[in-house]
């Protein structure tokens, strides 16, 4: 591994340990987010997202960037890369250090079409034309969902919100059992891993499905998006996408929710504040008429 991902993954291992601090940072045992500009303009504020630390590592990971000689790239006007910080330690990855990390990152932005074009541009240059430039900026389809966010419906009746958790929520169907993957089909997972859990929401009808590109959400065949992801060792959560285009979730006995940890609306659970739950499995598809739940 190159210099840079050396540097990079060595101050993650400081945030994660320690916890992120400043503006973004978390509580103890609490997933590290990192906030990732996308360094372009001049006057204007810069866009940025948080992100979660353990999806970052793993993409610096899979695409390190090289180390970059060339001070001009972040002097000049335009896309310069992006700067992670944890609001009091940053660092850069320039423009041109690895086409592939930067395009990844680049599709989390929401920013105007001529900013993402001017952008693309600096990122792939020659490289437009190929399979590759295509594969990565590509629009991706947007998942269809047939679920309304009504907490209300969740919330109102204590019964109902202390009874009923993210299991009931993410399957859309109230059983006041406090729902477990698994129960209703005689399965008791031996232990909490991402794995176990999926093998008994399987039992119970719902389906894993993976996305055709690594930016975009997988599309149901006919059902609803789910995401499952797991505290390690401790506890599971779910997720569902909603008829808005965003995911909500019920987090055990408290209220039904949109937002993540962060107060952030939820466009992908890959990259929301998750709390303690550091690991996404897996996306599956649940069909509140072939689901059964207990």
């Amino acid at each position: 591994m190159n210099y840079l991902a050396v540097v990079f993954l060595s101050v993650c291992s400081v945030f994660s340990v320690y916890g992120a601090r400043g503006s973004y940072g978390n509580r103890k045992n609490y997933m590290p987010m990192v906030k990732v500009e996308l360094d372009v303009f001049s006057g204007n504020q810069n866009p940025w997202i948080n992100m979660p630390m353990p999806f970052m590592m793993s993409m610096m990971q899979k695409f390190p960037p090289k180390p970059m000689n060339n001070g001009n790239n972040m002097r000049d006007l335009g896309y310069r890369g992006f700067i992670m910080s944890d609001g009091s330690q940053s660092m850069r990855i320039p423009r041109g250090s690895s086409m592939m990390l930067e395009g990844m990152m680049m599709n989390f932005f929401n920013v105007p079409m001529q900013v993402r074009q001017h952008c693309n541009r600096q990122i792939f240059g020659n490289q437009m034309n190929n399979a590759m430039y295509t594969e990565m900026t590509r629009s991706c389809q947007n998942p269809q969902s047939s679920f309304v966010y009504q907490p209300e419906m969740w919330n109102s009746n204590p019964a109902v919100q202390s009874n009923n958790n993210c299991y009931n929520y993410v399957n859309d169907i109230m059983t006041n059992t406090f729902a477990q993957p698994g129960r209703a089909n005689g399965y008791t997972p031996p232990s909490t891993t991402g794995p176990n859990m999926q093998y008994g929401t399987e039992l119970d009808g719902m389906v894993r499905i993976e996305p055709t590109s690594p930016n975009c959400l997988p599309i149901p065949n006919g059902g609803n998006l789910a995401a499952l992801v797991i505290w390690p060792d401790t506890d599971y959560h779910f997720y569902r996408l909603d008829n808005d285009g965003t995911f909500s979730h019920k987090p055990g006995q408290t209220a039904a929710r949109n937002v993540d940890n962060s107060g952030e609306m939820i466009r992908d659970p890959r990259i929301a504040d998750r709390g303690p739950y550091s690991v996404f499995h897996c996306f599956l598809e649940t069909n509140s008429n072939n689901v059964n739940i207990m």
